[in-house]
């Protein structure tokens, strides 16, 4: 499977999951986050709806990630108790095969357990924690070789994705460690409301990040951007869509908090969509999109389509 090549803009349709949350955004679960181990170049946040929902998900993504995304859902369809509150994606492109997603709520761990060895999954323990190892699925063993590790932790959090990533997310989940300080300042500026967001810490990636964005006409003006060190994206679903983003220079990020997302006053454009972008120099750039909810469903139809397009000639 390609590396970092494929980190794009993921358009996913609504997939059905029974949410804990109560259909408002919350401040990101600092539990979950505690759990992502230092060094991620991409964490994407989730926050599941239950009411209002939209027409489909957008965040950021690898080609790893995606696959977690999907793969989980088809896992943990079995268990119709399932409550899901938050969920964290994360990739390590510069450690080769490393990748997961982390998920908090309740789940029934025999049912989920039970339907995986019913189909031939192996089981391991690491560390007192019963593991079911995950084998390809039939549509993915083409590209993907990986046996991933499926582990869930007193009914309350599942961890998902390659062994390396897992058993790492399992010793910080058993030693309490706490939220890595880098993450959390990051995270720290974002909006409550942001029911997805992304940040992504790639020095001389941005490039990819550009190419992602303009390619489904998110924002044209960035092609033009110079290379930075990261980028940080984040959705808030209401009565307006807005996404917002900001690509941030390596050397200040490295010592740094960016300054706050703050949303912008959109310039009036023809529908779907209005955009305002603000440069701060060679710096930082940041910009945010404004969809009214009754054109959002048009518009994500639209850029879904441009991305499975995209996706099906690139690989």
């Amino acid at each position: 499977m390609r590396r970092f090549s494929g980190i794009s803009l993921f358009f996913a349709a609504i997939v059905p999951f029974v949410a804990a949350a109560n259909g408002a955004a919350v401040p990101c679960d600092q539990k979950l986050l505690s759990l992502v181990p230092p060094g991620a170049e991409l964490v994407t946040g989730i926050i599941p709806f239950e009411t209002n929902v939209p027409r489909g998900w957008i965040f950021l993504s690898s080609g790893y990630t995606k696959l977690d995304y999907d793969d989980y859902f088809s896992l943990v369809g079995v268990d119709s108790s399932r409550q899901l509150s938050y969920m964290i994606l994360t990739d390590f492109p510069g450690k080769e095969g490393q990748h997961s997603l982390l998920a908090s709520g309740h789940f029934d761990q025999a049912r989920i357990y039970k339907s995986a060895t019913d189909g031939g999954a192996k089981t391991t323990e690491y560390r007192g924690i019963s593991v079911v190892l995950i084998e390809p699925f039939l549509r993915e063993r083409e590209a993907f070789h990986e046996t991933r590790w499926l582990a869930i932790a007193d009914s309350r959090f599942v961890f998902f994705g390659s062994s390396e990533a897992v058993q790492q997310e399992l010793d910080r989940y058993l030693d309490h460690s706490t939220p890595d300080p880098f993450l959390a300042q990051r995270i720290a500026h974002l909006r409550h409301s942001d029911s997805t967001w992304a940040l992504l810490y790639a020095p001389g990636r941005s490039s990819i990040v550009r190419d992602s964005l303009t390619e489904v006409g998110l924002d044209p003006t960035l092609a033009a951007m110079p290379d930075a060190g990261g980028f940080q994206l984040g959705v808030h679903y209401g009565n307006v869509i807005e996404i917002e983003y900001e690509i941030t220079a390596a050397d200040e990020l490295a010592y740094s908090q960016p300054a706050s997302l703050t949303p912008a006053a959109a310039l009036s454009m023809n529908p779907p969509a209005s955009r305002q972008a603000i440069s701060a120099g060679e710096r930082r750039f940041h910009g945010v999109l404004k969809i009214p909810a009754s054109r959002y469903g048009t518009w994500f139809d639209e850029l879904a389509a441009q991305w499975r397009a995209r996706n099906s000639t690139a690989h």
